[in-house]
């Protein structure tokens, strides 16, 4: 599974997370794995790993939003953790619940929705124990 992390957050580093970073003059840039999945396609796939009893297609996604979601804390400014105080599940059921609503969308764009949505209540540093 960590290779499949770590391919994660080079997808999302190498396809531009912030325009800063990455792509080019029209800001397009290649999205790479699941990202680039349409959201329907994403919420059948997971309806069906629940019908048959199988987790796989859930640990892929979710590990694709986690290391874009790490890719943006390492690449943004001024941020520890883009989902703030937001526990990982519940920011992943955020994403689905804008893929459920933009099923011709691409799951990226959840993700990035999600991440819009949250930035103002990111954790800008480490919290202190």
């Amino acid at each position: 599974m960590k290779p499949l992390i770590l391919l994660s957050c080079l997808a999302v580093m190498v396809s531009g997370v912030n325009a800063a970073y990455g792509a080019d003059a029209k800001d397009r840039y290649l999205m790479l794995g699941p990202g680039a999945y349409l959201c329907g396609k994403v919420i059948v796939d997971l309806n069906e790993g629940v019908k048959h009893k199988d987790p796989k297609a859930q640990i892929s996604y979710e590990h694709w939003v986690a290391g874009y979601l790490t890719a943006y804390n390492k690449l943004s400014g001024s941020t520890y953790s883009i989902m703030g105080e937001t526990e990982f599940n519940d920011a992943f059921k955020s994403v689905l619940k804008y893929c459920q609503l933009h099923p011709r969308e691409l799951f990226a764009a959840s993700v990035e929705a999600y991440v819009k949505e949250a930035h103002p209540d990111r954790l800008r540093s480490m919290p202190e124990k």
